[in-house]
């Protein structure tokens, strides 16, 4: 493997088996800046010699998460991938020290790290990312479980808060059913808090993994989640940075939109500078990835849910290239593969309705979340996919381009 990996594992490996996994082991260090899934490098080897890859790609992935300030999760690793359950646990075994790797697998939050919130009690460590943490607690005088949610010590600069206040503002005027619920804001020990629904189904990146789901699926899971942002849109508030990792499944399968703290009031000035890129480059659309965060507007989130659409229906999204920087390239000079050409059974209607979100100009989209949510209940209505009289406008004019 390449001199960025921190052990060459597969040196103890046989000489054959280790030259067919190096190229995707390179290919995965190169990728990792652009959050890649290791799933989506699993594929890239034959069944007998997927364990032995996805010990590599493990150590590689707790090495750089690990470097980045993260505390990867074996659960976490053991929901994607439930048939490597026991491979998961001894490749954490074998990467961390005894404790550290039990602390961990279980990930017990109960410990002197863990803060002691007023009014609740930490149960769990659920995840964290760069600037704040999440955990899984117990709102005492109400007994019931809740997600707490605060920023990480150290990180309570102008920029950290403002992206907290900006979500926590979201969340507060936004009563959905489909919009993970916002209960009690506060703070500790200098660090703002807020809890909100527990969410205990996974996100709609665990459930996909990388796999095309059936288009009728697809459909209407994305038609929830655009009549969820057009009622966002509606009070003002653009997400802007909607991917499978921020939709979550409650238990009884209820899709809810998380995450707001890229969010924008379109009554406002935007937070952030027009030279700044924040979001996921997979999913943002051409707007944002060039920088001009004054044109982000509610056509932004109609683009982000067909990225979305996309991802399902194909089993990746429209844009991925080896590091952040490509993938924005492409997003800004590159049309996506119509997803026919990677599904061949995604009916013809369905493909379209995507194209359309994917539009590079604002205007050639959908006009609001709604129309998008209109068309993607008409395809529905026809269960066979047959062709639909009502698609709202532009399928005619892309035929006439395809055509020409």
């Amino acid at each position: 493997m390449g001199n960025k990996s921190p052990r060459k594992l597969n040196e103890t490996l046989p000489l054959d088996l280790a030259q067919r996994l190096d190229p995707v082991c390179d290919r995965f260090e190169a990728a990792w800046l652009a959050g890649p899934c290791i799933e989506d490098f699993l594929a890239d080897v034959a069944e007998p010699d997927r364990p032995a890859l996805l010990r590599e790609l493990l150590w590689l992935d707790l090495h750089y998460r690990a470097r980045g300030g993260e505390r990867p999760l074996a659960e976490e690793y053991r929901r994607r991938l439930p048939e490597y359950a026991a491979l998961i646990d001894a490749v954490f075994a074998a990467a961390l020290p005894p404790r550290a790797a039990e602390e961990a697998t279980l990930r017990r939050a109960t410990g002197p790290e863990a803060p002691a919130v007023p009014g609740y009690e930490i149960l769990a460590e659920l995840g964290r990312g760069g600037m704040g943490v999440v955990y899984k607690a117990r709102q005492i005088g109400l007994n019931r479980l809740v997600a707490l949610k605060m920023i990480l010590a150290g990180h309570t600069g102008e920029k950290e808060l403002a992206g907290f206040r900006a979500e926590v503002e979201a969340l507060a005027h936004l009563q959905h059913p489909n919009i993970v619920q916002i209960f009690e804001v506060g703070q500790h020990d200098g660090r703002p808090f807020f809890s909100m629904e527990f969410m205990d189904g996974g996100s709609l990146a665990d459930r996909v993994r990388g796999r095309p789901q059936m288009p009728a699926e697809a459909a209407a899971w994305v038609e929830v989640l655009a009549r969820a942002m057009q009622a966002a849109h509606g009070r003002g508030i653009v997400h802007r940075d909607l991917k499978p990792a921020n939709v979550l499944f409650a238990a009884d399968g209820t899709l809810k939109i998380t995450d707001f703290g890229l969010a924008k009031r379109l009554n406002q000035a935007g937070r952030t500078g027009s030279a700044d890129v924040t979001g996921t480059p997979s999913y943002m659309p051409p707007e944002e990835a060039a920088g001009q965060t004054h044109d982000v507007g509610p056509a932004a989130d109609v683009y982000s849910l067909g990225a979305i659409l996309y991802d399902l229906l194909t089993g990746r999204p429209p844009f991925k290239a080896a590091t952040a920087a490509d993938t924005l390239h492409q997003v800004l000079t590159q049309d996506p593969v119509p997803p026919r050409r990677l599904q061949p059974q995604v009916p013809r209607e369905l493909e379209t309705i995507c194209l359309k979100c994917l539009q590079k100009r604002p205007a050639d989209r959908y006009a609001t979340a709604a129309d998008l949510a209109d068309d993607l209940a008409r395809f529905l209505a026809n269960s066979a996919g047959h062709s639909q009289p009502g698609l709202t406008q532009g399928k005619e004019r892309q035929d006439k381009e395809v055509g020409s």
